[in-house]
């Protein structure tokens, strides 16, 4: 992808708004920081693990089914917002806000 740093102008209802070129540079390298987690996801829409982020809870999500390749459905969650109940294949796991942020997923894959 190439960029340029020229002044950028766009014509919007026939006025001319300038855009910032460094501003629209950064936010193009920024976005492959974007992540979607397990607490991102909409209710009752099926997802797949993608992966688990490096730290403390990684074995523990592993070992609780949390593994690349598993479908997850987040099923409802507390009156407070946490915990949050996922459905994990087969069976139902409540995660706290922090721990599903530690799940990253993609769209599901019919194969």
């Amino acid at each position: 992808m190439v960029l340029s740093l020229k002044t950028a102008n766009f014509r919007l209802s026939q006025n001319k708004h300038k855009v910032n070129p460094w501003c629209l540079f950064k936010i193009i390298l920024n976005l492959h920081h974007l992540e979607t987690t397990a607490y991102d996801m909409d209710f009752d829409t099926p997802w797949e693990i993608d992966s688990l982020k490096s730290g403390d809870l990684m074995s523990r999500l592993a070992e609780m089914g949390c593994v690349p390749g598993t479908e997850i459905t987040k099923l409802y969650h507390a009156p407070g917002g946490d915990p949050i109940a996922f459905q994990i294949d087969s069976y139902i796991l409540g995660l706290r806000k922090s721990e599903a942020q530690q799940i990253l997923i993609r769209p599901l894959t019919n194969s």
